[in-house]
């Protein structure tokens, strides 16, 4: 049980980094899929916060949280 819902969560983790980066690619801010791509993921979100729309923002966040 503990394998499986290690796996689960980690499955999550994936697929929330990959929408992340693609929804911040419609806004021209591509990140590399490096171990480390994810804190380049979230300070770019944190540096482009005043560029993007309100409810942009606020989704991209939540995945973000």
């Amino acid at each position: 049980m503990l394998h499986k819902v290690r796996d689960l969560l980690v499955r999550q983790q994936t697929m929330l980094i990959s929408a992340l980066r693609a929804h911040l690619a419609e806004f021209s801010t591509v990140a590399a899929r490096v171990p480390g791509g994810v804190t380049t993921v979230l300070d770019a979100l944190r540096g482009m916060q005043d560029d993007l729309p309100r409810a942009a923002s606020q989704a991209l966040n939540g995945l973000a949280d």
